[in-house]
């Protein structure tokens, strides 16, 4: 495993690119606009658009607002299908940002416009995918939220789009740019667990995940023929647009949700692209009125020789969101992590639910009852996952989270929600890049 988070981009590109060589062929059909977009050079202001205006949106530019100037870039449009998202953020932007942004309604014309030169996709898990490869499309650099995709074909499209057309994409998985993550990464990296056998994942919570209040959603206040993009027309249901994380047509659920974030990072950690294979139960047991599962557990076998098992519940958050890597030489907690020097200090705060925490960050077992503490070192090389991806912007290197990585994550979730519908195992063949049962 060692450098293989350095090859893992160029390698991880050619694998995907051969392997979907009749999506690059469909993608070359639309690369006028890619071919004639602006370069932003090393003095030049970087134009980004925001489409989605949401909470994920305020929170992001809230950060980057206090690296703006050194960056030398700003928030040059803003896109929502809701009005009163769209005054919350100009407010937003005009205040921490200094300028007031163009406001469109629909991404399509945002697209359209010369005075942006990349793009923030923080809209529903529906959107992301699609617009993220019309924005490539269109000669458009993109930060595109977690997960990624949705169906297997529409990252196959995303992949093709972001490769066929040049651009530089970071997807949300922010922990790849934490510093004490990267840490962790290159200490698993250099063998310090020995043979990693089993790995666990768990996001929980103890409340009604996503039921937000929805008495303020007007429909002449929306546009939802736009918001509902490639679906069935259907009638405006003020809740299913506030609360879309509950159904089906607008999520693929917990899997993707949450446990995108943990994927990715068992992915990075091990070198790998995807599972072997997958079975998953999950159920309604906590929080009724909803599509999708509040309960799941999912179980993944890997091509590299170990078993991955993630868990999400909403009726008790003990063990909030953790990843626990079991090796043959010791165990990695990454809801213990003892940091020195500047930085963060974990376990956070206690939530509803939790009992205790461990204590150490890692602990090496060289015998029965033995053993010793070492630190995980953040890695100094890291920082601000939106920094990363305008420094990127600029330099038109691959970003810490790149679209194959996305591929990864889109993947392992799109499996364990099959399996969790069908109650039947599910496999990927990475030669027909498709999912089957079995």
């Amino acid at each position: 495993m060692p450098a293989a988070n350095q090859q893992i981009n160029s390698m991880g590109r050619r694998r995907f690119l051969s392997a979907s060589a009749a999506s690059v062929a469909g993608a070359l059909l639309s690369t006028s606009a890619a071919a004639n977009a602006r370069v932003p050079g090393a003095n030049d202001r970087i134009n980004i658009g925001v489409i989605g205006c949401g909470n994920r949106a305020a929170y992001l530019l809230e950060s980057m607002a206090g690296f703006h100037k050194e960056e030398n870039f700003t928030i040059s449009a803003i896109c929502d299908l809701w009005k009163v998202n769209r005054e919350a953020r100009l407010g937003q932007i005009t205040e921490q940002f200094g300028a007031k942004p163009k406001v469109f309604k629909r991404y399509t014309d945002m697209l359209e416009s010369p005075e942006v030169d990349a793009v923030m996709v923080t809209t529903s898990d529906l959107g992301h995918s699609t617009i993220l490869a019309a924005a490539c499309r269109a000669g458009k650099d993109v930060f595109c939220e977690k997960p990624m995709a949705m169906t297997v074909g529409e990252a196959r499209e995303a992949v093709a789009a972001v490769r066929t057309n040049g651009r530089v994409v970071q997807i949300g998985t922010q922990r790849r740019s934490d510093p004490i993550y990267r840490g962790g990464a290159q200490l698993v990296q250099a063998g310090k667990l020995g043979k990693v056998c089993v790995v666990e994942l768990k996001w929980n919570d103890a409340g009604p995940r996503w039921e937000r209040p929805y008495d303020n959603v007007h429909q002449g206040d929306v546009d939802w023929e736009g918001y509902l993009m490639h679906l069935p027309a259907r009638a405006f249901d003020a809740r299913r647009f506030r609360c879309w994380h509950l159904y089906r047509d607008y999520s693929i659920g917990v899997v993707g949700l949450l446990g995108a974030h943990h994927t990715d990072l068992l992915h990075w950690y091990m070198d790998e692209q995807w599972p072997e294979s997958v079975t998953a139960t999950g159920a309604v047991l906590s929080w009724p009125n909803r599509e999708h599962y509040d309960t799941i557990h999912a179980s993944y076998k890997y091509p590299g020789g170990f078993l991955a098992h993630y868990e999400t519940r909403f009726g008790n958050s003990s063990m909030r969101a953790e990843a626990m890597f079991y090796g043959s030489a010791g165990v990695l907690d990454t809801k213990a992590w003892k940091i020195t020097g500047e930085g963060r200090v974990l376990p956070e705060r206690l939530e509803p639910g939790n009992r205790q925490y461990p204590t150490s960050a890692f602990a090496m077992h060289e015998g029965e009852g033995q053993g010793a503490e070492i630190e995980v070192q953040p890695d100094p090389a890291g920082m601000d996952h939106m920094r990363n991806w305008v420094q990127c912007i600029r330099t038109r290197k691959d970003p810490n989270a790149t679209v194959e990585h996305g591929f990864s994550h889109s993947l392992a979730a799109i499996m364990a929600h099959r399996a969790a519908d069908i109650g039947r195992r599910v496999s990927y063949d990475p030669v027909a890049r498709e999912i089957r049962e079995g």
